[in-house]
Parts: C-alpha cells; sequence; structure tokens
C-alpha cells in the first residue's frame, strides 16, 4: 500500500511484476495517495473538501476518497471490486484505460438553448465548456442554497426543475423547449 517509488518507476515495477500472474488484486497496482490540509485549503459553498484521496496510477477513473488514507484506500477498494465484476477484463497493472467522454447527442439536440442558459443562469459561455448528456446544474453551481438557484431558473424560464433528477441538463432543457 505504501507508495516509496515515484510514480513512472512504481508503475513500471508493478507492470514487470504483473506478468508473474493473471489474477490482478488492488495490491497489485501502483497506488497513489493524496492529501489536502483542511486547514489550509478552502471549501467551495456546499462542496466537502476531499481530504485523502487514493487513485490508481496510470489508471485515472480509479480512485477512491475519504477522511482518512485508509478510508481513501478501502473505497478505492470497493470502486475497483466493483469494476472487476462489471467488466470481462481488466487494465494490467501499470497500465490503465484510455479517458472517455460522455455522449453528447441529446445535449446538442439543445445547443440555443443550453447557450442561453448557461450565459442566463451561470454566466458561462457555452462555447468555453464541454457539457454531455450526463452533465448537471450540479456540475456548475457550487451554492450552499439550492432553492436560490431553483428560483432563478424558475424566473428567467417559468419551469420548475426541483423534481428533475441529479438536474440533468437534458431533462431542463426539454421542459423550456416544452414550455416554450
Amino acid at each position: 500500500m505504501t507508495n516509496f517509488f515515484r510514480p513512472p518507476l512504481t508503475a513500471w515495477f508493478k507492470w514487470v511484476l504483473s506478468y508473474l500472474k493473471n489474477d490482478w488484486e488492488i495490491d497489485d497496482y501502483p497506488i497513489i495517495f493524496r492529501y489536502q490540509d483542511p486547514n489550509k485549503e478552502k471549501t467551495i459553498g456546499r462542496l466537502k473538501l476531499i481530504i485523502w484521496s487514493a487513485s490508481i496510477i496510470n489508471w485515472y477513473q480509479m480512485s477512491g476518497n475519504g477522511d482518512t488514507k485508509e478510508e481513501a484506500y478501502s473505497n478505492l477498494r470497493i470502486n475497483f471490486e466493483k469494476f472487476k465484476k462489471e467488466h470481462s477484463s481488466i487494465p494490467r497493472p501499470g497500465t490503465g484505460l484510455p479517458i472517455e467522454f460522455a455522449d453528447s447527442d441529446e445535449i446538442e439536440k439543445y445547443y440555443e438553448i443550453s447557450k442561453d442558459f448557461l450565459n442566463k443562469i451561470f454566466e458561462i459561455n457555452r462555447d468555453e465548456c464541454f457539457i454531455s448528456d450526463e452533465s448537471s446544474i450540479w456540475d456548475f453551481y457550487f451554492g450552499e442554497n439550492k432553492d436560490i438557484l431553483f428560483e432563478k431558473i424558475k424566473k428567467t424560464y417559468g419551469v420548475d426543475v426541483k423534481n428533475i433528477e441529479k438536474g440533468n441538463l437534458v431533462k431542463i432543457f426539454q421542459k423550456i423547449e416544452k414550455k416554450n
């Protein structure tokens, strides 16, 4: 569990060792831990500071977070086991998977609405950010009071979005289009 080599050397070492077996467990992977001092870091609105994170080197999607190093490692282990059960193969230790972006076919159907919405609600230029079919208002709003955001959307577009699951932007844009 201790990462005593520099990350590239650790990844190489674990990759070499991976050829000695075929069924890899979490301890066969190079892991890096990151710590953020809660006394030095500033929290933003409703977001909770991640104090410890544990991730597999070169496999950026595989990580775990926690208030302690042990909790972060435990959550990494849970995520790893879940991935292993859901997939027929896993990356060899020391390697990883390419980063994949979520589809954006649906969100593109609402380009004009999204451009107007992001500008009026978040003061963000639509052409300077990536949003996908899975994007949410919570990707852009960090305030503590959700009701302020819901009220702003209702006042601007005349739609109530409180009950839209996960604040999904596609579903919000569909509701705005339907109203208009």
